[in-house]
């Protein structure tokens, strides 16, 4: 049987309470991934698909002031809900473009189209053909309309 003895060569209970404190912080911080970003993002993206555009487009903001800015395949821990398909330039440029804020829209779809997170030869999203379709739409309309508006009468 195993006897706790302070001094013997035995770790004290203020080492044991620093060592499991250290092993939390280092899986917390292996994790990168954030939850809160995650459902944030879950819950604008909902909205979104409503036609709630102001307000799904504030929560994904939520999630990008959290440090969650690189697209990805999935944001959140595995213990709990991912936000799959995570693209938070993506669908502020969808909320942006319904509401009329056409340079905005165009800035967000650039931001998707061009970020190469690390590990990666290119953007998340030109994995997504039906969301990288839809995105490419989207940015014609907006050139079209953009230089429309700036052809001189």
């Amino acid at each position: 049987m195993w006897v706790f003895r302070p001094g013997r060569g035995a770790c004290g209970p203020k080492t044991l309470l620093a060592v499991a404190l250290l092993t939390f912080a280092f899986s917390l911080r292996a994790d990168r991934r954030d939850q809160v970003a995650a459902d944030r993002y879950n819950e604008g993206v909902g909205l979104i698909k409503k036609g709630r555009y102001r307000e799904g487009a504030a929560k994904i903001q939520e999630a990008v002031a959290r440090g969650a800015t690189e697209p990805n395949d999935q944001q959140g821990t595995e213990t709990r809900y991912l936000a799959r398909r995570y693209d938070p330039y993506y669908w502020l440029g969808i909320a942006q473009m319904e509401q009329g804020l056409s340079d905005q829209a165009l800035a967000n779809f650039e931001k998707s189209e061009s970020i190469v997170p690390a590990g990666r030869s290119r953007p998340v999203i030109t994995e997504w053909r039906e969301e990288y379709g839809d995105l490419l739409r989207r940015k014609k309309l907006l050139l079209v309309k953009l230089e429309a508006s700036n052809a001189p009468p």
